[in-house]
Order: structure tokens, then sequence, then C-alpha cells
């Protein structure tokens, strides 16, 4: 579900003249050392944000969390290479990353990023309003209006500094602050960053440090979409 599975994976290349730490043996199982998995190692943070935690969160703190652990691996486990994988927000935190990380030290240290399931939590939330109120089978809902109203909340709530304070339970399905459901909700909010009505131009503005990683750090990014993705609009050709 859009914003709900944002755990963010990476794996970690270890330096070859160091030897295998405890931790790495348990993990590569494989005898052969032709392998090129041998020295790579999968560490699954659990970052603030995990679970229900990304209601009161951000995309800064994740970016700023996920750059202390790659300082923490090269440090203390001499990892090398870093690949990150991500599900859903998992895809927001990559793009942050690479855009905000901590240092271009720990950029350069990401050598592949996987996007699975990116999507526009904003046109997944229309979507998801808009099925739960078409009783009739019509096409038309006033979901979109409440999603409107609880905007305008929120930004009330901003306004007043005060982003930080909750929002109604009904807003949404979890927990969530002013700050992150104007985040994931208003048109380029920070957390938008895959709506399919962006222009071209505001698509690259939102993107094209990506491919810059690619150009100036040997970046190597894959994209990996869902043919039958409920949180993907049906306007979106998914082929």
């Amino acid at each position: 579900a859009a914003a709900t599975a944002g755990v963010t994976t990476s794996s970690c290349k270890e330096d070859e003249s160091t030897e295998t730490t405890d931790a790495t043996a348990n993990t590569n199982t494989n005898t052969n050392n032709k392998s090129p998995f041998k020295k790579w190692s999968l560490v699954q943070p659990i970052m603030s944000s995990s679970m229900l935690g990304f209601g009161n969160g951000s995309l800064e703190r994740d970016t700023n969390e996920l750059s202390l652990l790659i300082t923490y691996l090269k440090h203390h486990h001499h990892c090398q290479n870093v690949v990150i994988v991500g599900h859903s927000t998992g895809c927001q935190n990559i793009v942050h990353l690479l855009k905000y990380g901590e240092s271009e030290e720990v950029i350069r240290h990401i050598k592949g990023v996987v996007l699975q399931a990116p999507v526009s939590d904003r046109e997944a939330s229309s979507a998801t309003t808009l099925d739960e109120n078409d009783t009739d089978g019509d096409g038309n809902s006033d979901g979109d209006d409440s999603v409107q109203q609880y905007i305008r909340h929120a930004r009330k709530l901003q306004e007043r500094g005060q982003q930080e304070e909750m929002m109604p339970r009904d807003a949404f399905w979890a927990p969530i602050t002013a700050y992150r459901y104007l985040s994931l909700h208003e048109r380029c909010g920070d957390d938008d960053y895959f709506s399919s009505d962006y222009t071209e131009d505001e698509m690259v503005q939102r993107l094209k440090h990506v491919g810059q990683c690619g150009i100036f750090f040997d970046l190597v990014a894959l994209v990996v979409f869902s043919k039958e993705d409920e949180y993907v609009p049906s306007s979106v050709d998914k082929d």
C-alpha cells in the first residue's frame, strides 16, 4: 500500500581485504568462492518511521538515519558499496537520500538503487476514497472533497506553527501529523515524487538529481512497476 510499506533495505559489499564478520557469515551461506554475492550482506534497517512511525516522521528524518547507517557500515564493517532497495514509501526515501544525503561521501557509496512500486500517495488516496464512496458505481464521489477538507485543516495547523499536531482520527488510517499529511497529499509535497499529473519540466525538477548521480557517481537505478498495482490510477498506461 502507498505509504504503508516504506521499509528500505540495504545491501553492503565488504572490503575483500578484511575478514568476514560473523553477521556476514550468517547471511552468506553460498560456499562457492566465485559467487558474485559472496561478499554481500543484507541489512534491513528498522527506522523511526518504520511500521506506523511514518505518520509522525519525514523523509528528512529518514535520510538522516540512512546516512548514519551507511557511515556506520563504512567505518565499522569496512563497507565499500551499498545498494538500496525501497518499496512504496521506500522509493521516496531513495530519491530524497540521493539529493539530501548527509555528505557527498555517503552518496558516493551508493552504487545501485531499486525502486519497487513507486506510486503517488496523493493520487492513490484520491482513487481509494473514490472507490469507497462510489456506492452506485457511477464513478462519482465526494471522497476527494474530504481529502481537500483535511488538507485545509492541515494547512491551518501549519500556518499556526502546529505542523507536528496530529490530524483527526478519521483523516487517515494511521496516526499522522499535519506536516506528513500535507507531505503525502498536497501537490508538490515533500513525498510527492511520482504523480502522473506532473508536467515534464516538473518531473525533471523532482528527479533529475537521480540521473546526475548516475553521471557523476556511476549510480545504477532500476525501477520496477507492478502491472496490477491498485494504487496506480487507471489513467496511467502500465504497459
